[in-house]
């Protein structure tokens, strides 16, 4: 099994200079670039956050919150990559925000792109607006506003009610499972199913399907690499195991073998560079820690928190 504390210890020892090096605090500038991008600044709060080493003076929290909300649009709240990244601005709302809220702070302009989404029927109305295949990346706003109204009875009983008629009778998984892509997809919506309506249908299913992704060494794509793949397969089957008709055995393997995973590509000097090259990345391999430190309840230091599932960090003026 991997040593968590040990792998905390190589994220925290390659980004903690960076930061320190930043002017102002948090205005992190990647090697070989030359200016800040939104994505590794928040990046790191989330990193730090979980793995439980975000112990900050106020006014680094103040310069790095600062940092963050420079890239809010003041009319729409929406955050803004810059041109070309390969992620939606929603995908940076919803990042932002819960960075923010990890430094105790708040965006500096109300979030008015929410509004559609407030009325009971709104969810809905907003995803099916897009293709479910491609856009998952935009039902993130979704969580932002069931989180920050909080939603009503009526607004959670209609989310339930939506996601219920969307998942796949097979599999579990709304929208079906034909490719990894979807389990990023079932992740999201899965997760916000159970912190809205303190269940899941058909759990036993996603769980099955989620162990099915695994392959020979432990990942859940045919990338040599971990990434949020392995992170949302790993809650998933952590967290539902519970509440589904699966063997124990099966899901205990199945978090070892993507602890191997880890292990095998921090111990390679040229994987692991790639990996920490990559902070979005590095990410994801810090929530798979955070879920395989809950299971298995090994590490002594640090965060077991796991803020996907914690609407506390998407509560955001509307």
């Amino acid at each position: 099994m991997i040593d968590i504390d040990r792998a905390r210890t190589v994220f925290l020892d390659h980004y903690n200079p960076m930061l320190d090096a930043s002017r102002p605090f948090g205005d992190v500038t990647l090697p070989g670039r030359e200016t800040s991008h939104l994505m590794p600044v928040t990046d790191l709060v989330w990193i730090k956050h979980l793995l439980g080493d975000l112990d900050l003076t106020e006014a680094q929290r103040d310069a790095w919150s600062a940092r963050i909300n420079r890239d809010q649009e003041a009319d729409t709240g929406l955050f803004r990559y810059p041109p070309g990244t390969d992620h939606v601005d929603e995908h940076a709302t919803w990042q932002c925000v819960g960075a923010l809220s990890m430094l105790g702070r708040q965006p500096a302009h109300r979030l008015a792109c929410l509004s559609p989404l407030l009325a009971a029927d709104g969810f809905g109305e907003w995803c099916d607006a897009y293709d479910p295949t491609t856009s998952h990346h935009r039902f993130m706003l979704a969580v932002i506003a069931g989180a920050s109204q909080p939603p009503s009875a009526e607004w959670r009983a209609a989310f339930c009610d939506w996601y219920d008629a969307r998942q796949d009778d097979q599999t579990g998984f709304p929208f079906g499972a034909p490719e990894s892509r979807s389990l990023s997809r079932a992740f999201l919506l899965t997760t916000m199913r159970l912190v809205l309506g303190g269940s899941v249908p058909r759990a036993d299913r996603i769980v099955q399907t989620a162990l099915a992704f695994q392959n020979d060494w432990g990942g859940m794509t045919a990338s040599d690499l971990p990434g949020y793949m392995e992170m949302d397969a790993a809650f998933l089957v952590h967290r539902l195991a519970p509440l589904a008709d699966v063997r124990s055995v099966d899901v205990d393997g199945c978090l070892e073998r993507i602890g191997e995973f880890l292990e095998a590509v921090l111990a390679d000097a040229q994987r692991r560079a790639q990996l920490l090259d990559s902070p979005h990345r590095a990410l994801a391999v810090c929530g798979t820690l955070s879920v395989l430190w809950r299971h298995f309840g090994q590490g002594g230091s640090g965060e077991r928190s796991f803020p996907w599932a914690e609407l506390q960090h998407y509560r955001a003026p509307l």
